[in-house]
C-alpha cells in the first residue's frame, strides 16, 4: 500500500567524485513496509513549483528501526537538480512505497546485477540477501564508481567493470555474468540498467538459471492511472510503475 507523506531529509552527501546525490530522509511507514525493487514518487520544486510531475527514485535502502529511508541519484534534468540542492532538515513531499520489488527466496545463491543508476535498486537487495549473492557492477569509468562500500559492508561478494578500463579491468558488466554463470551452482540472477544490457544478460542467463529485471522507463503518476509506462511483454501491454517495476525476464518483449 502506498501513502503520502511529508518526509523530513535527515542526511544529505555527495558520493565521491561520481557526482551521485544521496538523501536519506525520515518516513517509518516508508522504511517499515518497503522492499528491494520498489520506488518512491517525489514531488519537485516547491509548492508554487512548475514541475508538474513527479520524479521517481528507487529506494536504495531502508531501516526500520530508524525509520530512515536512503535515496540516490544522478542530475539528469531540473527536478533532480532542484532534489540536489536540499538540505537536511527541509521536507519532501513523497509518495511511496511504490510497484512491486524482487522475489526473494531464503537459501538460493544469487547474482545482483547493477548498470549505471540502477545498482540503486540492487544495492536494497544486496542488502536482504548478504552473503546469499554475490554483486556485478558496471560503470562506464572509475570516476563513477561509488557506493561500492556499502555493497562490501552487507557481506556479499562484489566484482567491478568499467567501459574504459580505468577501474583494473576493461569490458561491460555482462562479461562478469557470463563468468559467474559458467563456474555453476547460480539459483537467480536480478538486474537493473539500461534495456540493452538486460536484453544482453537474458541471452547470456539463457534459462541457466531464474531471471528478474527492474526494468528503468519515464512514468507520469507512478501509481498505474495514466498509462504514461507501459512496456511490451508476452501477455500484453502492462504498466511499468504498477506492474512492475520488477517483472520475471520471461514476460519481456526484449528491445
Amino acid at each position: 500500500m502506498s501513502n503520502y507523506y511529508p518526509a523530513e531529509i535527515v542526511g544529505t552527501a555527495v558520493l565521491g567524485d561520481s557526482g551521485v546525490r544521496q538523501i536519506v530522509f525520515r518516513s517509518p511507514s516508508i522504511a517499515s513496509t518497503c522492499s528491494p525493487g520498489q520506488f518512491v514518487n517525489i514531488a519537485c520544486g516547491g509548492e508554487h513549483s512548475s514541475h508538474i510531475l513527479r520524479r521517481p527514485i528507487s529506494i536504495a535502502g531502508a531501516d526500520r528501526e530508524s525509520g530512515c529511508v536512503d535515496i540516490r541519484f544522478d542530475i539528469k534534468g531540473a527536478g533532480t537538480a532542484w532534489m540536489a540542492e536540499l538540505k537536511t532538515g527541509e521536507l519532501l513531499d513523497v509518495i511511496g512505497p511504490l510497484g512491486k520489488g524482487y522475489p526473494v527466496e531464503p537459501g538460493k545463491k544469487c547474482l545482483v546485477v547493477g548498470g549505471g543508476t540502477g545498482i540503486y535498486s540492487v544495492l536494497f537487495l544486496a542488502k536482504v540477501l548478504g552473503a546469499g549473492c554475490k554483486a556485478l557492477l558496471g560503470f562506464r569509468n572509475s570516476s563513477l564508481i561509488n557506493s561500492i562500500s556499502d555493497f562490501e559492508s552487507y557481506g556479499c561478494g562484489l566484482s567491478i567493470i568499467t567501459d574504459d578500463g580505468s577501474s583494473g579491468r576493461k569490458g561491460f558488466v555482462t562479461e562478469l555474468v557470463a563468468e559467474e554463470l559458467d563456474r555453476g551452482g547460480i539459483d537467480t540472477v536480478y538486474a537493473c540498467g539500461p534495456m540493452g544490457m538486460l536484453k544482453a544478460v537474458n541471452d547470456i542467463v539463457g534459462g541457466r538459471a531464474e531471471y528478474y529485471v527492474s526494468l528503468e522507463e519515464r512514468m507520469g503518476c507512478g501509481v498505474g492511472a495514466c498509462m504514461a509506462c507501459v512496456c511490451h511483454t508476452l501477455v500484453g501491454y502492462k504498466r511499468v510503475c504498477a506492474d512492475g517495476p520488477v517483472f520475471n525476464a520471461v514476460e519481456v518483449c526484449f528491445k
